[in-house]
């Protein structure tokens, strides 16, 4: 059950949440909160009609079965917090963190994620895109990814442009005309999920497991699938030109 005061010190804004986070040890508990209706109660929404989160901090949150459809989470940092059965639908989470959260049954359908990262290591702060592209970059020379819980996650017709989904869990998600051009999945689970009508392009899908995944209608043009697993697989009607298949295992 959700923490009244954590509601209440939400609503006093992202700065004020922010900083109380730096200076008090606790766990934020929004499980099962409407906080879009909360903020739109509260006469707090942004001239988007959304709920104003962008760069919020929820570390290591409770926020199953939380709603926060149409918020903007801009660089918001979910990282190690508990999404389980999370309603994000239409909401902008480019350049999110993820890192080692759990999204089990959480729906992403309509939302922007490009950019997001479920794998990098570090805190990131970042006031604009182009100083988390640096940043970014600095860490990936070394880093080790550490798996997200994606299983039976929705990304229905979600923006997953550049995201880094490096060796995420994605079994039997829902990526169905889902945008992830130039996405990194090395390594990822995808077993049984439907990626049906995809824009799978210039995606990252070395030594990924893709055993059963439908691709039907997918788009798969130049895609690097390495060393990939692809049993059983359904590529009817798919566009692979120029796809990298070496060493790929088909059966």
């Amino acid at each position: 059950m959700a923490n009244a005061q954590h509601i209440q010190w939400l609503l006093e804004g992202v700065e004020s949440w922010n900083s109380r986070r730096e200076r008090e040890d606790f766990v934020p508990d929004l499980s099962g909160v409407d906080i879009s209706k909360k903020f739109q109660e509260a006469g707090k929404l942004d001239h988007n009609d959304q709920s104003p989160l962008a760069e919020i901090n929820l570390r290591k949150a409770k926020l199953t079965d939380v709603n926060l459809s149409c918020a903007d989470l801009v660089g918001a940092d979910f990282s190690k917090a508990d999404l389980t059965c999370a309603d994000l639908t239409y909401a902008d989470l480019p350049y999110a963190q993820f890192r080692e959260a759990n999204l089990t049954d959480a729906n992403f359908s309509r939302a922007k994620l490009n950019s997001a990262n479920f794998a990098q290591v570090g805190p990131i702060n970042i006031k604009r895109p182009d100083q988390f592209l640096l940043q970014k970059r600095a860490y990936l020379s070394d880093y080790k990814p550490d798996n997200v819980q994606l299983t039976r996650a929705k990304f229905f017709e979600a923006d997953l442009t550049c995201a880094d989904l490096t060796g995420a869990d994605l079994f039997q998600a829902d990526l169905t005309c889902a945008d992830l051009t130039r996405a990194k999945l090395k390594g990822a689970t995808l077993i049984y999920a439907d990626l049906t009508c995809a824009d799978l392009s210039d995606a990252d899908f070395s030594d990924a497991d893709l055993s059963n995944a439908n691709l039907t209608k997918a788009t798969v043009a130049g895609a690097n699938l390495v060393s990939a697993k692809l049993i059983n697989i359904n590529i009817s009607h798919s566009q692979i030109w120029k796809a990298k298949l070496w060493k790929a295992k088909a059966v």
